[in-house]
């Protein structure tokens, strides 16, 4: 698992070196957002193992970058387009969304 959290962390990294850039938008929606939102509901995850609890934790990290730099648009594609893509329904999308808003990192670390 620690792999995992060292993907996030590289993730964030990269947001924040170049998430303004318009050429890495493609790669926030098609990379970043689908891998922590995605990787943590993994069956690969053992909730019970204390790696797995700090990838999940550095995945929280990633997107309230994310939301630093992108703000309300980035909540509005999670809210109206990505999270329902994925079936997940309005009200567990939008805690998942309130909490991103408020940057609380415990509810942005579990979705599902």
């Amino acid at each position: 698992m620690v792999y995992f959290k060292l993907c996030f962390t590289i993730f964030s990294k990269l947001a924040k070196d170049w998430g303004q850039q318009p050429w890495f938008g493609d790669i926030i929606q098609n990379q970043i957002i689908p891998a922590c939102i995605l990787g943590p509901a993994s069956p690969n995850y053992d909730l019970k193992d204390a790696q797995t609890q700090m990838a999940i934790a550095e995945s929280a990290v990633c997107m309230k970058v994310l939301f630093e730099i992108h703000g309300d648009g980035l909540v509005e594609y999670l809210r109206n387009t990505y999270l329902p893509s994925l079936s997940i329904s309005s009200n567990i999308g939008g805690e998942y969304c309130e909490a991103l808003a408020k940057k609380e990192i415990k509810g942005i670390g579990h979705l599902h």
